[in-house]
């Protein structure tokens, strides 16, 4: 069964993966996103190089969302990939 098929069954619509590039996660890009997910509602959001500490992370709060997964750089400055997920669905 294809993955794409098996996700509509499961979710009776399309099933949405929104990604950005954030270039830093700073309080006005923020709100630029409340806004996108007040208009859309994605299952999933990757939020990439959002410069964030693992700490900082913790503190971003999206309303229907809940920290799926995180990664922050040690060694090198920025970078790092945040991904939320819709608090209906179960994710590991």
């Amino acid at each position: 069964m294809q993955l794409t098929f098996l996700l509509k069954k499961i979710f009776k619509k399309d099933f949405v993966i929104f990604h950005q590039n954030m270039s830093g996660l700073s309080s006005n890009k923020l709100d630029g996103l409340f806004v996108f997910l007040s208009a859309n509602s994605p299952h999933i959001i990757c939020l990439t190089e959002q410069h964030l500490c693992g700490n900082e992370i913790d503190t971003v709060a999206l309303t229907n969302y809940s920290l799926g997964a995180k990664f922050c750089r040690n060694t090198f400055k920025n970078g790092g990939v945040c991904i939320f997920t819709y608090e209906s669905i179960q994710s590991t």
